[in-house]
């Protein structure tokens, strides 16, 4: 049983002395159920944990080490160092080569991602373009509407509940820029040219944050 609290104090320890396998603070974010779940069913080297509670610190770092990241950048340089830099960070990244390969790849598989890095300027289709096409997708599968005129969507219904994250990626830093990365329905935006603390920075405060949306 994993105890579910919107108690603002840790509870974790009272909870664990009244028999619960886990505890879980509200509101409750889907992964950190699913990472929980897993945990307490006995995964993760038959729960050496000593049979202690498992609380969402677990559940974080599990997340950790399975987030998932789709990476549209055309240039094969900026590709590699951003992959580096995420892939050593413990994150799975696949690459998109244009906006238009960033679309059909998630509206192919939308549950499949945690985060979107799109870079601005792509040929074939750009950020800005790609991001209003995946927000369109978005409140489509929201209104019960099965149906998208993006390529590769098909009938599939995503059980994400929530917008998924995409991050501009703009060697611009302009307040236009940032007014057009919000206007089309990114969250947030990173200079280029690519630095490490920029972009992990994102991925904790749009991944593994407890303030996700």
């Amino acid at each position: 049983m994993i105890a579910l609290s919107s108690l603002m104090e840790r509870n974790a320890e009272k909870c664990e002395k009244a028999g619960f396998d886990g505890f879980l603070s509200k509101p409750v974010r889907r992964k950190k159920l699913y990472q929980m779940l897993a945990g307490s069913l006995g995964s993760k080297e038959e729960k050496d944990k000593e049979d202690k509670i498992i609380t969402e610190y677990f559940a974080r770092e599990e997340i950790k080490h399975s987030a998932s990241i789709l990476l549209a950048e055309d240039n094969p340089v900026n590709q590699r160092l951003a992959k580096m830099m995420l892939t050593k960070a413990g994150c799975q990244v696949e690459v998109a080569h244009d906006g238009r390969q960033a679309v059909d790849k998630f509206t192919a598989s939308p549950d499949k991602y945690d985060l979107i890095f799109m870079d601005m300027q792509m040929p074939e289709m750009d950020g800005l373009d790609a991001t209003v096409e995946i927000r369109n997708w978005e409140a489509n599968i929201a209104g019960g509407n099965n149906k998208s005129n993006s390529k590769g969507a098909g009938n599939q219904i995503s059980a994400r509940p929530e917008h998924i994250p995409i991050v501009a990626m703009t060697a611009n830093a302009m307040q236009n820029d940032r007014e057009m990365c919000i206007e089309a329905g990114m969250n947030d935006y990173t200079t280029k040219p690519i630095k490490r603390n920029l972009v992990l920075g994102m991925v904790e405060k749009w991944v593994f944050s407890k303030e996700t949306p």
